[in-house]
């Protein structure tokens, strides 16, 4: 008699086996070599290459607001850093819409910012809202990044991480558009939630 058995793994077959992680280096010499460009949009995340959502209008106008209004709120030795890399050694390399960095005098001419540069990383969130809450908030908290901010599009709130650790942020906040916010990490900055919500 013929009985029927049930495998006893619920993953896929490709979902089994091991994947190759990238490193940073691998990354960048798959750029150097000219297999991807700028344009491609892609980002290193825990060594897997991956595709960012093309950026629409809605998401241009929250970064054109964080643009002319962040940078004139910043203290002396901190720089606003738009869609640039950030290094988070070994198998990441970011690309946040602003990143708010410490000073350098060679202006990270040779270098990307590594996690101990970054104050404070914002990602805004139209059509990436769970990737951003869920894995890029844990890779930044792993990576010790102070604070990190969230502009939640759809449901027009502004979640603030701080307190970093490795298994995440330790404390979460949502901010509606009418509250007010002292950042943690980079020192004198004020501002709205509306400011960033529109």
């Amino acid at each position: 008699m013929i009985v029927a058995v049930k495998p006893s793994f619920t993953l896929s077959p490709a979902e089994t086996r091991g994947r190759y992680a990238f490193t940073v280096r691998d990354y960048h010499q798959l750029v150097s070599s000219g297999h991807f460009t700028r344009a491609d949009r892609i980002e290193l995340i825990e060594g897997e290459l991956t595709i960012m959502p093309p950026i629409g209008p809605e998401h241009s106008y929250h970064t054109t607001r964080i643009t002319n209004t962040v940078p004139f709120k910043l203290p002396a030795g901190v720089w606003l850093r738009m869609n640039e890399p950030v290094t988070i050694p070994d198998h990441s390399e970011p690309q946040p819409d602003p990143a708010v960095v410490k000073e350098r005098e060679d202006g990270y001419r040779k270098a990307h910012p590594m996690p101990e540069d970054v104050l404070l990383i914002i990602e805004v969130a139209d059509t990436s809202v769970e990737f951003d809450m869920k894995v890029k908030s844990l890779l930044y908290a792993r990576a010790g990044i102070p604070e990190y901010w969230v502009v939640d599009v759809k449901a027009g709130c502004l979640h603030v991480f701080t307190s970093p650790s490795e298994e995440g942020y330790q404390n979460c906040q949502m901010l509606a558009a009418e509250d007010s916010l002292t950042c943690q990490s980079v020192p004198g900055l004020q501002i709205t939630a509306k400011q960033l919500l529109g």
